[in-house]
């Protein structure tokens, strides 16, 4: 799983990511050595301390199943003791996760959202460590307007509503399927 996070536009992907939640050891030591010196990588306890791959990566120890076991009692949410770390570590405003959270469990298991919240907390200790030695991580507020959050697939039937199409032929289980199902609901 990816996630690109920008103060600005992101035009390109780029060679290397610069920051690295790691939450396997598998995926630790597959990306720790493609990193660059401009990188950092948070990653499982592999039994040593922080340490610099042969380019410069800079790498720490982070026991996120730790911190989700003694906030929580259990690993379930895992997740959100590592969006509590990245909402922390980019200075992005706590408020937003509490609502997004508030949002996603209201309504259906509104009972999670304390054990939720209680992980990001967590999460949140463990980011403010750190947030002094990445200052390029900070992310400065945007304004508020509405944006469209697309996959490629979904843009390319936005562009296709866009340019006038009126009919789509498609089968499903492909990898444009997500194109077929868009369309079935917003095509005119």
């Amino acid at each position: 799983f990816q996630l690109r996070i920008s103060g600005s536009p992101i035009l390109s992907q780029g060679d290397t990511p610069d920051l690295v939640l790691s939450l396997n050891d598998k995926a630790t030591v597959r990306y720790f050595s493609s990193l660059d010196k401009r990188s950092v990588l948070f990653h499982t306890p592999l039994g040593t301390e922080s340490s610099q791959s042969s380019q410069g990566c800079v790498s720490y120890p982070m026991d996120f199943r730790k911190a989700a076991l003694e906030a929580t009692q259990g690993t379930k949410s895992l997740n959100m003791v590592v969006a509590g770390f990245i909402i922390s570590l980019l200075k992005m405003s706590f408020s937003d996760l509490v609502r997004a959270v508030e949002e996603t469990f209201k309504g259906k298991k509104e009972a999670l959202i304390p054990v939720n919240m209680a992980a990001a907390e967590a999460g949140c200790v463990l980011g403010k460590q750190y947030i002094e030695r990445f200052p390029q991580f900070h992310i400065e507020p945007v304004d508020r307007k509405s944006r469209l959050l697309l996959t490629g697939n979904e843009a390319v039937a936005l562009g296709a509503i866009c340019a006038g199409i009126r009919f789509f032929a498609g089968y499903p289980i492909t990898p444009a399927s997500e194109i077929m199902e868009w369309l079935a609901k917003y095509l005119p």
